[in-house]
C-alpha cells in the first residue's frame, strides 16, 4: 500500500507540487495578521484579530471539492478553526497547523501578502508557518482518499486560530486550546511543523518558558531636580545589566542545550521633564527539564535586592519544558519515510520554541515536531519555504499513516 501512494506521489508530481505551490499562495494572500485588539489600529486591513476566516473559507471550499470529511468549530466569530480528516477507525494522528500569522514587520523585499514564488521557493508571511504545511497536509489528504477503506485509522488536520498571540493568564484561547478543552479533538499521535530543519530533524523535547514582568516602582519629580527622586527607569537599568551576567544553575540537556533569557520588552515614564516613578520589562525565559521554575524568578529577585529599591514581579504563564521517549513508534515511521524517500534518517532535536506539541502531549497524544524550511525564518522579513520541501512533507506524512494504520 505505502508503495502506491508513494508511486502515485512520484507519477502525479509536477500537478501536486503544483496544487501545493498555489494553494500556499493562496493562503499567504489572506491577511490573518493575529495582534492583541489594542494594536488593530496598525492594521486597518484587520477587523479583528486573526480573523482566520479567511482562510477557513478557502480550505472548506477545498475539502468540499475533493470530498474530504471537515467539520468548522467556532468559539469566536471570524475566527473558526477547520478540522479535516481522511480514513476510518478510532485511532488518529493528527497534524496540527495554525491559521493566524505574526505581523509582517520591516526589511521585507516583496509585499508579505503578495507570494512570490522563484526557484521553487515561495516567499510570503506564513509561507513556511504554517499555511505552506497545512497546503501540503490537503494534498496528503487528498492522495490518500483512494485508500480511505484500508486505512484503520485517521489522518486529522487542525487548522486552528489563535497561535501567534495569546493573552497572558489566559486559561482558554479561540483555537487549540479550545479545540482540546471542549473534547472536540483526541489523537493518539500528533505531528507539529513548526519544528523545521528542512525535514531533517524530529522535535522530541522542548524548553520550559517563563513570561515574567518585572516593575519598579520609583519617585516622580520633576526632571530638573533628579536628585530628590527615585528614577525607576534607571534602577531598572541597573537590574537588567546585572541580569544580563546571570549565570542560572543548571545540568545540560543533550538536545536542548542550555536555558536562554530574553528582555522583550521595557516601558516607562510620562514624559522627557519627569524623573519616573514607574519602569516595567517583560522578560521571555527558556528554561530546562530540571530546572524549577521558582528558582529562577528567586535568583532574579535577589538581584534586586542588592540594587535596592522597589520591585514588583509577575509571572504571568509558566510552561513547563516537555519531552517524549523518543524510541516510540512515531518516530521510527517518519526516521522509515525519510530514509525511503530522501536517504537519510530525520535525526532527534530539541527546541526552545514553545509548539502545539507540548499542548497536544498534555492531552494525551504521542507528539513530536517535524517539518519543512528552515526554523531561522520563523516571523522573519522574507519568510520562505521550498516547495519540492512541501512535497516531500506531504508524502512523508502520507507514508506515517500508511504505517500507523495498515
Amino acid at each position: 500500500m505505502k508503495e502506491l501512494l508513494y508511486e502515485g506521489f512520484e507519477d502525479s508530481k509536477v500537478s501536486i507540487k503544483k496544487y501545493i505551490s498555489d494553494l500556499t499562495c493562496k493562503l499567504v494572500r489572506q491577511k490573518t495578521v493575529n495582534v492583541p485588539v489594542s494594536q488593530l489600529p496598525a492594521y486597518p486591513y484587520m477587523d479583528v484579530p486573526g480573523q482566520e476566516e479567511r482562510v477557513t473559507a478557502i480550505l472548506a471550499e477545498e475539502c468540499a471539492r475533493h470530498k474530504i470529511t471537515h467539520k468548522i468549530y467556532e468559539r469566536d466569530e471570524h475566527r473558526p478553526n477547520l478540522v479535516f480528516s481522511v480514513g476510518k477507525g478510532r485511532k488518529k494522528l493528527i497534524v496540527a497547523c495554525h491559521t493566524d500569522v505574526t505581523p509582517p514587520g520591516n526589511g521585507w523585499k516583496t509585499n508579505p501578502f503578495e507570494p512570490v514564488v522563484k526557484g521553487g521557493v515561495i516567499t510570503g508571511r506564513g509561507a513556511l508557518d504554517n499555511k505552506g504545511p497545512l497546503a501540503a497536509c490537503l494534498a496528503a489528504a487528498i492522495a490518500l482518499k483512494p485508500m480511505e477503506r484500508d486505512l484503520k485509522g485517521q489522518l486529522v488536520v487542525v487548522a486552528f486560530a489563535d497561535q501567534s498571540v495569546v493573552p497572558a493568564k489566559a486559561d482558554s484561547d479561540c483555537g487549540l486550546d479550545h479545540l482540546l478543552s471542549e473534547g472536540l479533538i483526541k489523537a493518539e499521535f500528533a505531528i507539529i511543523p513548526d519544528v523545521g530543519k528542512e525535514l531533517r530533524a524530529i522535535g522530541v523535547a522542548e524548553k520550559g518558558r517563563i513570561l515574567l514582568r518585572i516593575r519598579c516602582h520609583g519617585t516622580q519629580v520633576h526632571g530638573a531636580l533628579p536628585e530628590k527622586g527615585d528614577n525607576a527607569i534607571m534602577r531598572m537599568v541597573r537590574l537588567l545589566k546585572r541580569i544580563s551576567t546571570l549565570t542560572l544553575p543548571y545540568k545540560p540537556h543533550e538536545l536542548l542545550g542550555r536555558p536562554t533569557l530574553n528582555v522583550g520588552e521595557i516601558h516607562g515614564g510620562s514624559c522627557p521633564s519627569m524623573v519616573p516613578a514607574e519602569c516595567e520589562v517583560s522578560l521571555d525565559i527558556r528554561y530546562l527539564p530540571g530546572q524549577a521554575s521558582e528558582a529562577i524568578v528567586d535568583e532574579i529577585k535577589k538581584l534586586s535586592a542588592e540594587i535596592g529599591g522597589s520591585f514588583e514581579f509577575i509571572v504571568d504563564s509558566d510552561t513547563k519544558p516537555c519531552q517524549v521517549d523518543p524510541d516510540n513508534i512515531l518516530v521510527r515511521s517518519i526516521q522509515e519515510n525519510t530514509l525511503a524517500l530522501l536517504g537519510y534518517e530525520a535525526n532527534l532535536t530539541g527546541t526552545g520554541i514553545s509548539s502545539a506539541a507540548r499542548k497536544m502531549a498534555r492531552a494525551g497524544a504521542l507528539a513530536v515536531g517535524f517539518g519543512p524550511g528552515n526554523d531561522a525564518v520563523l516571523d522573519s522579513a522574507n519568510e520562505s519555504v521550498d516547495v519540492e520541501q512541501l512535497y516531500n512533507f506531504a508524502r512523508i506524512v502520507g507514508g506515517v499513516i500508511v504505517d500507523l494504520f495498515t
